[in-house]
């Protein structure tokens, strides 16, 4: 989010002129980025020139602060604040001046419509009073909305807030380089090393279950003849099912190093989709793998002398 695009609202007896210069002028030691736009889009939108502190001449500068929540300037005459709507109403009450009624109602209608509205005050020959409202409005920037629709693909629920600084300083504190939007990698890289752990898992155990399953009928069917019954592969010998599980075992960790590496691709897909996808790939897979992989061997196994 950013707050980029500024609209500047009068009060009754006041021209968007007065409210954009007094803005202006009162946002120049406003260092947050609301008074950095307010002051580059009264030279764009209103035609006003473009000022700096050191050109003002006999300036008192306001600096805008939490607990005031105000910046201004008093000069030539004339005391300028800008801030929340609270706070400037509370300083032109302290002066002695009266707020009109329109600027509380321009400023909740702003509110209303999820802006954030800034009121404009002045205090010079004519007393205090509110000139009118700042409407900042917040824009979402460019490919924000495709970010968004991918972190809700996740099964992320986004929310989304006004307060740039803060969520950026919040970002930080996760250490994401003032770029909120990191944390889709973040979340990327999180998801992808417990989907490889749990495939690597699944596969194991499924491995390891038609493994056993596999030799232990070849294994035993002379003291067990019934076991003969399971011994669907039809091994050569227990000695041949035995070897040929040694190497079949040491083939899959090999064969499972560069995915353990790599890690299994993350695709951004809900989580039932998802589960249901690996247990096709790796549940039955590693069912499936070591009849094939334990009868092949057994095979060539078979070819070689004294073994077969």
């Amino acid at each position: 989010m950013a707050r980029s695009e500024v609209v500047f609202v009068p009060v009754s007896g006041t021209t968007e002129a007065q409210v954009a210069d007094a803005a202006q002028l009162s946002s120049l030691a406003d260092e947050t980025p609301e008074g950095r736009s307010i002051v580059v889009l009264a030279k764009e939108k209103c035609g006003l020139r473009e000022r700096h502190q050191g050109e003002v001449a006999g300036a008192g500068w306001v600096a805008f602060t939490a607990q005031t929540r105000m910046s201004g300037v008093d000069v030539g005459g004339r005391r300028i604040r800008k801030g929340a709507a609270g706070s400037v109403i509370a300083w032109v009450e302290e002066q002695g001046g009266a707020v009109s009624k329109d600027a509380g109602t321009l400023a909740d209608r702003i509110a209303e419509a999820g802006g954030t509205p800034l009121l404009v005050a002045v205090e010079d020959d004519g007393g205090a009073r509110v000139l009118g409202v700042i409407h900042l409005k917040d824009v979402v920037k460019d490919g924000m909305r495709e970010r968004f629709d991918e972190l809700r693909r996740m099964g992320i629920k986004t929310v989304m807030i006004t307060g740039t600084s803060a969520a950026k300083e919040a970002g930080n504190m996760v250490d994401l380089d003032s770029n909120p939007t990191k944390l889709i990698e973040i979340v990327e890289i999180g998801k992808q090393l417990l989907i490889t752990r749990g495939a690597l898992t699944t596969f194991s155990i499924a491995n390891d279950v038609a493994k056993y399953f596999a030799i232990i009928p070849a294994l035993f069917a002379a003291v067990y003849p019934g076991l003969d019954k399971l011994n669907i592969m039809s091994l050569t010998s227990p000695d041949s099912a035995i070897l040929s599980a040694v190497i079949f075992n040491a083939l899959i960790i090999i064969a499972l190093v560069p995915l353990s590496l790599k890690g299994v691709r993350y695709r951004p897909v809900s989580a039932d989709r998802m589960l249901r996808r690996n247990l096709t790939i790796y549940g039955v897979g590693g069912l499936i793998a070591p009849f094939v992989g334990i009868k092949i061997i057994d095979l060539l196994i078979s070819l070689i002398p004294g073994i077969g």
